[in-house]
């Protein structure tokens, strides 16, 4: 379990951050339909100072499971900072359950554990992402904006749109970074053991009556990764451990990682039922919402078994990039996914075959093997 102390360092430090790498920031909450309250990061301009506004056009970026804003900022190429240099106005997004966004309307996380920790991916998409969606257009008065996500940033771009499709007309391009969705001929053989042995002992669990809440063990990663130095035996095995969520490790393109400094912020914190939500999906083959069992779904949904989520509802432009190194999904998952998806503008592998689903963050090339290709589509749809 993260404490409060644990989530107010990990915020003042991302704060602390960006303003030392000489950009400027802004501090949001969003309350979503449901009473969470969250935080976005803003980062209105580049260092060179702001642009015509008629000029700006914001940009929303969401990070992936067990992430967070930070994921963007942490290192001076990072994302974030990038496309706020190319003149997009830059708003990142901190999901429910993150250290950065722990507070409800009338649920404390700490006492409510229960209560709050009840969601999944399914409710980042549905809530979250429309909320802050609506609040970045509010702001800066603009009708519609750009998206970017990363990983479980996509499965909730998925959700809203096949969920509430009148958002597809708030969206002018989905830049979908490390797509994942379809899992039927993902690479990782022990990705398919995890989910399977994970929906175990969930299944035990609930055997004994015993529910678990926020994902546990974040905290314990965090100090494991923050002893990764460089040229130490821990940084091999820092990165081995990471080889086995994100692909065989890319060792000259993770030379610049700062894992000292990672892992301060990451792996952040999630709830349990995030991990479960991808385990059925990986065990079903079957992209749908989450599955409670037959007598809550009946509740929950008015139907015992659960339908796919329909992604031909998805008719904003989408591009898809992927690596090919990457362990969470296959070439063949992206293709699918491409087919599903009713309006996909480009499929781009990019080029490097080694790059995996943590270099989309922190390769050390990734300006000109990935954040290059990004803001060229950008620029097509502005």
């Amino acid at each position: 379990m993260t404490t409060k102390e644990e989530c107010d360092r990990i915020t003042n430090y991302v704060k602390e951050k960006i303003i030392d790498f000489g950009y400027p920031l802004e501090v949001h909450s969003v309350v979503t339909e449901d009473g969470y309250i969250n935080s976005m990061f803003r980062i209105p301009h580049g260092k060179l100072g702001p642009i015509e506004i008629s000029e700006r056009f914001p940009v929303l970026l969401v990070h992936g499971l067990l992430a967070s804003c930070a994921d963007f900022v942490n290192e001076e190429k990072g994302l974030g900072y990038f496309l706020a240099d190319a003149g997009y106005d830059v708003w990142i997004a901190n999901c429910r359950g993150t250290t950065f966004s722990r507070e409800h309307i009338s649920l404390d996380c700490f006492k409510n554990r229960k209560e709050y920790w009840d969601f999944s991916w399914h409710e980042i998409g549905y809530y979250d992402i429309p909320a802050m969606i609506d609040y970045v257009l509010s702001i800066t008065s603009r009708s519609k904006l750009f998206y970017v996500g990363h990983s479980q940033g996509v499965t909730a771009f998925m959700v809203l749109l096949s969920s509430k499709p009148k958002y597809n007309e708030k969206i002018i391009l989905c830049c979908g970074l490390a797509p994942v969705a379809i899992f039927n001929r993902a690479r990782i053989f022990p990705l398919k053991i995890f989910s399977y042995c994970i929906l175990l002992i969930q299944d035990f669990l609930n055997f004994f009556s015993i529910k678990i809440t926020e994902l546990p063990g974040t905290s314990m990663v965090r100090r494991f990764l923050r002893q990764g130095k460089n040229n130490s035996i821990m940084r091999v095995l820092c990165l081995s451990y990471l080889s086995l969520t994100s692909g065989h490790a890319n060792k000259p393109q993770a030379e610049t990682m700062d894992l000292t400094q990672i892992g301060i912020t990451t792996t952040n914190t999630a709830s349990w039922r995030q991990v479960i939500h991808y385990s059925q999906v990986v065990k079903s083959d079957v992209f749908s919402n989450y599955d409670h069992g037959k007598s809550r779904n009946k509740e929950k949904y008015g139907t015992e078994s659960l339908s796919a989520y329909d992604l031909s509802r998805v008719s904003a432009p989408v591009a898809l990039f992927y690596g090919k190194n990457d362990l969470n999904y296959h070439e063949d998952d992206v293709n699918t996914l491409a087919g599903k998806l009713g309006n996909v503008v480009l499929k781009h592998a990019v080029d490097l075959d080694l790059f995996n689903h943590l270099d989309f963050l922190y390769a050390k090339d990734s300006i000109p093997l990935l954040y290059n290709h990004i803001t060229n589509i950008m620029k097509k749809y502005k």
